[in-house]
């Protein structure tokens, strides 16, 4: 199963992030059952909070070639910061 972001509720951005800030981020779980779940999000820099919402998840299989290619590709990029070598 693959987690699909459905909502950001109540997003604030408190404070301003610089290219190579370096954030903290916190996920704590609202809610959570077989098909969807609901987590509140912070970011915080040096210890203050920099960013915060409330985001709502839906899970569901993913089968399409594309969609799982493009999914691969990102996390490629995620984890090694390039393509190279997929």
């Amino acid at each position: 199963l693959h987690a699909l972001l459905t909502m950001v509720d109540r997003g604030r951005f408190r404070r301003r992030v610089h290219p190579g800030d370096r954030l903290e981020l916190e996920a704590r779980g609202l809610r959570c059952d077989a098909d969807a779940a609901r987590v509140r999000a912070t970011a915080r820099l040096d210890g203050e909070v920099a960013a915060e919402a409330d985001l709502a998840y839906v899970f569901t299989p993913v089968t399409h070639p594309t969609l799982l290619a493009r999914r691969a590709e990102a996390l490629a990029i995620w984890l090694g910061g390039t393509l190279e070598g997929t």
